[in-house]
């Protein structure tokens, strides 16, 4: 189907680097079969140990949402997809503020990724995406609580990627092309 052919998915993360006293904000535009479209990354945000005191268990959500990570990423983006993916809940912060939907995904049985300081609001039964082919484990969803009322047109629509495609191992590219973008701009 056409809608599903013209699909267009971000992956949305931040990587720690730099032994976690830094760490880059990435975005991997891919199409539906996951083949790359776009790749975009921050430089470094080093948060200050007077700024990591201060924040607490609130500075991951600060770096993913405000102007430091999620907003810029998203902003720059050309590709313009249907449906932004994160695994950290923190970045869930960002949907109010953007005009894609947003889902947040973790294998079933395990956790969500949450360092923002667990806002109660978010704490709500997830919905969960089935691999039609059987190919990959299911899949907990969840999104932004104000926007809730979008997750089951987002399965819908990742349904038929899920079938080929592990909607998790995107983020594990993210994570080696920040550490070649590292190691050769270290740093920078």
């Amino acid at each position: 189907d056409s809608a599903y052919r013209g699909l267009k998915l971000a992956f949305l993360s931040y990587v720690e680097t730099e032994k976690g006293l830094a760490g880059r904000g990435a975005a991997l535009v891919t199409d539906h079969v996951t083949k790359p479209l776009e790749f975009r990354c921050t430089t470094p945000v080093r948060p200050s140990p007077v700024q990591r005191t201060l924040y607490g268990a609130t500075l991951r959500s600060h770096i993913a949402v405000d102007d430091l990570v999620g907003v810029p990423l998203i902003g720059a983006i050309q590709e313009r997809p249907q449906v932004v993916i994160v695994q950290d809940m923190a970045f869930l912060g960002l949907r109010p503020n953007i005009a894609h939907h947003m889902v947040c995904i973790s294998k079933q049985g395990e956790r969500f990724a949450d360092e923002s300081g667990g806002n109660s609001k978010e704490s709500r039964d997830p919905g969960v995406l089935l691999c039609d082919s059987g190919r990959f484990q299911p899949l907990n969803a969840i999104t932004h609580w104000e926007h809730s009322g979008e997750l089951s047109a987002i399965l819908e629509m990742l349904r038929p990627v899920f079938s080929h495609a592990d909607l998790l191992e995107p983020f594990s590219r993210i994570e080696k092309a920040i550490a070649e973008v590292e190691r050769q701009q270290p740093g920078r």
